[in-house]
């Protein structure tokens, strides 16, 4: 039983921890991890055999203010070199939770073991036996931790740290090996599990899924037999949060990133949205969860709420309310598009109905999926796709079925060239990626750990990589729609409706940047309608671009198991695509970035949030099955107000939202004066990053991104 005044810590240890996470140092690696690697290298180790020595050999590092116990030994390597690509994994995905907890390792090896009996291969066989080595290395691991937390709970004067590391030691002689008893004994053995898998094995962006729906039971265990009170679960949670916060560091993920296998790891946690009936699923451990987040204030996990129309007013306000504090951490996505999608793409009702979100606002499967598009997706520049339109003599297998500029006549014949360039690159990448799979399905056949905790690679026999899961995603990120839209736009108005140029001679002005027509140049870019207002003749170009991939899409075959999953989506690439691009037809300079996301270019949205919220509605997110819409508030508004925003923006069919309330001076101080601006997190793409880590380049687009 708990002990509810001295088991619980106080929260002024939180303070204490946090700032050992600001005080971390960015450029340390997991050294220990590091060593251990370099020799097995150079002894060309088995994957199982170099994570058995790894576990083996690692230290069981605990500090005073610990609470759940797990962490890793950090240091500078003088010549600055990993050797972690060998064994680097996947990551992105979201384990099999609930069974952890309910079967533990032995329970799950004990599983594998069946399999094997029964199916009578060489997969299998090497499946069960793999397991069981991870098994015996994780939970001697485990053992050696609770000899370490006994020590210090003998070694310390303090009564209430004797407690907390009896009660740890006691926990871990038990977890993760066997099933978890209480909600304590459950958030140690997630940690424990996510910590090796994270740290050890490294891979970015493990999920920790529906935390509010598994871990349920356990709270109200605790709570009707009098063990635990709201408070101290709340307590608990809030020490989980902060060991996520642990393993990242305070650095970006794509600038001056730490050199570990974890950069930056964003770690999603899903509450809400509906149940396997359709109802809503908030519960009082949701709002719990929230508050836990509240108290420390920190990035990690980023907390991904399902929402759909049928839930109540309160909900969207306890919601809001929510967010005023959390902004960047929190976000939202539409269980009345996603789960349709799902259920389009070939996922199962049930499957559909409990899904959960990954790194950079991926749908994912808990325990049934496998990262597949870490193989397989791609990021897809339809900017590009639009320019080679205009220009197929760059492309000679493009040349026999478009017609040449100089004889368009009509936006609709400019539209079947794009319609043929987006065909043209778009199959060919389905097909690469499916060819990408497939192999890897037939050479790549050797174990991974975390398939012990993916459903149906138990049940197989097979590792994810091997087709293992019930669900290998090929993933397709769309980017660069405004720049589009508002391309297609200029076009229509200048050439087409108003007709003051033909085709090529627009085509020309653009390519030299204006040179010579620079009050064009500002008609193009102050007075042509823009995405993001709501103005339905450019909106619906948007729109129809959008129909026209998934158009395509569908019409693409895939493998059984293999599913299709989309998104107007581009994570941080529009930088590097608008680099490399000339100047666009919407009066984007040579050089400068598309626009990112499903959002309007910057600057451009000039008619409020509500206009902004009904332009991006407008696509047809019903086709796809994640995205993201990053907003910038210059300042906090209501609670009511942000709950109605928000419903309103997913009634119309909206499938993400994600807010930062902040001014462009804010902002401007913090660039100049970091030092005092470090705990200061903005939302990028779909997830929250320091600002001060954030690249120049990175800064200066929020800073120019509207206020709303």
């Amino acid at each position: 039983m708990y002990n509810n005044d001295c088991f619980i810590d106080k929260f002024e240890q939180f303070s204490r921890l946090k700032d050992k996470i600001f005080s971390g140092d960015n450029s340390a690696c997991f050294i220990e991890r590091e060593a251990i690697l370099r020799r097995m290298v150079q002894e060309n180790s088995s994957y199982t055999e170099t994570f058995v020595t790894i576990l083996n050999e690692v230290s069981t590092p605990i500090e005073d203010d610990d609470f759940f116990l797990g962490r890793v030994v950090e240091g500078v390597l003088p010549d600055k070199e990993l050797h972690n690509t060998k064994y680097y994994t996947n990551g992105h995905m979201t384990l099999d939770w609930p069974t952890l907890l309910s079967k533990g390792l032995a329970g799950i090896v004990k599983e594998t073991h069946i399999t094997a009996d029964n199916l009578g291969t060489t997969q299998a066989r090497e499946f069960a036996e793999n397991s069981e080595r991870f098994r015996k290395a994780i939970t001697d691991y485990a053992q050696r931790y609770a000899v370490e937390a006994e020590k210090h709970a003998e070694n310390s004067c303090d009564n209430d740290a004797k407690l907390r590391f009896s009660k740890a030691a006691n926990t871990l002689l038990q977890i993760p090996n066997n099933p978890a008893t209480d909600l304590f004994s459950a958030l140690q053995s997630i940690w424990i599990i996510h910590m090796i898998t994270s740290c050890y094995i490294g891979a970015r962006d493990f999920a920790f899924g529906r935390m509010d729906q598994y871990l349920l039971l356990y709270y109200q265990h605790d709570i009707d037999n009098g063990v635990l009170t709201r408070e101290d679960a709340k307590k608990l949670f809030s020490h989980f949060f902060i060991k996520t916060n642990e393993i990242t560091g305070t650095s970006a993920f794509n600038y001056k990133a730490k050199p570990i296998p974890s950069v930056s790891s964003k770690q999603y946690l899903i509450l809400g949205g509906r149940d396997i009936n359709g109802k809503s699923a908030f519960n009082d451990l949701s709002q719990l969860i929230l508050e836990a987040a509240i108290d420390i204030q920190l990035p990690e996990p980023v907390l991904s709420i399902r929402l759909d129309s049928n839930h109540d007013d309160e909900i969207f306000k306890m919601i809001a309310e929510a967010t005023q504090i959390l902004q960047s951490q929190i976000h939202f996505f539409n269980d009345d598009v996603i789960i349709p999608s799902l259920l389009k793409s070939g996922v199962a009702k049930d499957d559909a109905a409990n899904y959960t979100m990954v790194g950079c606002c991926r749908a994912d499967i808990g325990g049934f999926m496998d990262d597949g598009m870490m193989l397989s997706y791609q990021y897809h520049n339809v900017t590009s796709w639009m320019l080679t339109a205009f220009n197929s003599e760059c492309h000679e297998s493009l040349i026999a079925n478009m017609t040449p500029t100089s004889e368009i006549k009509t936006f609709a014949e400019l539209l079947n060239n794009f319609k043929i360039s987006m065909r043209y690159f778009l199959t060919k990448s389905v097909n690469d990626a499916e060819a990408q799979l497939l192999n890897q399905e037939v050479t790549d056949t050797g174990f991974r750990f975390e398939s012990m905790l993916l459903n149906d690679c138990v049940k197989r026999g097979l590792s994810y990589q091997a087709g293992g899961t019930r669900y290998r995603p090929q993933g397709h990120f769309f980017g660069g729609i405004a720049t589009v839209a508002n391309s297609l736009m200029a076009i229509k108005h200048l050439v087409f409706d108003e007709k003051k140029y033909d085709l090529n001679e627009y085509l020309d002005i653009v390519k030299r940047n204006f040179a010579g027509d620079e009050q064009l140049h500002e008609e193009v870019c102050a007075h042509i309608p823009k995405y993001g207002n709501d103005i339905d003749e450019v909106d619906n170009i948007a729109k129809e671009i959008g129909i026209i991939i998934h158009d395509i899409l569908d019409s693409l075959k895939l493998s059984s198991n293999h599913i299709m999953m989309s998104a107007f989506y581009s994570l941080d690439s529009h930088h590097a695509w608008g680099r490399d691009l000339p100047t666009t037809p919407d009066g984007r300079i040579a050089g400068e970035p598309v626009s990112e996301n499903q959002s309007p270019t910057y600057g451009t949205d000039l008619k409020g949030i509500t206009a902004v919220l009904k332009s991006v509605a407008k696509l047809p997110h019903y086709r796809t099955t994640m995205g993201g819409l990053n907003i910038k508030f210059g300042g906090k508004i209501s609670s009511g107000q942000l709950a109605a925003l928000l419903k309103t923006y997913f009634i119309l069919g909206g499938i993400h939202l994600g807010c930062t309330f902040i001014t462009k001076n804010t902002l401007l101080s913090a660039q100049k004066n970091p030092k005092e601006y470090r705990n200061l997190c903005v939302r990028m793409y779909g997830f929250s990053e320091y600002f001060i880590a954030l690249s120049k380049e990175e800064q200066q687009e929020l800073i120019e991104r509207t206020e709303l």
